[in-house]
């Protein structure tokens, strides 16, 4: 028997027949289940506002509150002491060196002294450790000036300045240094140079000078190393004008090659 062909229309029928015949599996949730839920759901939310809005706040306000102490330039372990006392807790103690409070003592705080806080809060504090420490750098053998720059450089002070001579340390530069090299100081320290007059000069006699004209006289001081002091001048008529009237120290006097000799001379007017 010859089949026949469908239509369009008659598959589109066919189609529709077999999807209404089929049965689709039921998702079986219970409307019990759904309720209690939604209502834990809601339970716990009302439970949450609850503490938020009522606990909480109950709990806060029935904290007395207290005056923060000043803590400021006590000693460590009594300002801990002091804040345990009071009921107080010590978040954290920072330590920072500081050139006005000496080491364990305390210097900032968290909350302010005269803050009024509610018992059990925390305090932040920071304690000096004292004054910054550093290593002495060498100055011996540097020139003066370069030394007293050095030390203002680094914040240290310069001390008192003496001379000494030395066969071996040129003049001006540095012979000695106290404190020593190496020694650990603070910031604010001083620091005391011993500097070199160089090598010790022989000593020499002073010719006399008195009567002689000031280019006989700048001679003879030259070939003992000797030099013009403080030159003043004096009207005097009996002498020739630039005549030596008087010397300073007089002559016969020992002095170190160097020294200075000062003169009074002799003018027209």
């Amino acid at each position: 028997m010859p089949c026949r062909q469908l239509s369009p229309d008659g598959k589109a029928f066919l189609f529709f027949n077999y999807m209404q015949r089929m049965t689709l599996p039921k998702i079986n949730i219970s409307k019990k289940w759904l309720m209690i839920t939604a209502g834990s759901f809601v339970v716990i939310i009302g439970i949450l506002l609850w503490l938020d809005k009522v606990v909480m706040p109950a709990w806060v306000h029935s904290q007395p509150v207290l005056k923060m102490p000043n803590l400021i330039g006590m000693n460590s372990r009594e300002a801990i002491a002091e804040l345990s006392r009071m009921k107080f807790a010590v978040a954290a103690a920072d330590t920072r060196p500081d050139e006005k409070y000496p080491k364990d003592i305390v210097l900032y705080q968290n909350p302010f002294a005269g803050e009024e806080v509610k018992e059990g809060r925390k305090v932040f504090i920071t304690i000096s450790s004292g004054k910054e420490i550093m290593q002495l750098p060498n100055f011996i053998g540097m020139n003066t000036r370069d030394a007293k720059i050095k030390l203002q450089n680094i914040g240290l002070t310069v001390g008192d300045i003496t001379f000494a001579n030395s066969e071996s340390v040129p003049e001006d530069n540095i012979i000695q240094q106290t404190p020593a090299v190496g020694s650990r100081v603070s910031l604010d320290a001083r620091v005391s140079l011993v500097v070199s007059g160089g090598q010790e000069k022989p000593m020499v006699i002073i010719p006399s000078l008195v009567g002689k004209t000031l280019a006989e006289a700048q001679t003879n001081l030259q070939t003992l190393h000797l030099v013009f002091g403080t030159i003043s001048y004096e009207k005097n008529h009996a002498v020739l004008p630039s005549t030596i009237l008087n010397q300073q120290p007089p002559s016969g006097d020992s002095v170190k090659e160097g020294s200075s000799i000062n003169l009074t001379v002799a003018k027209d007017d």
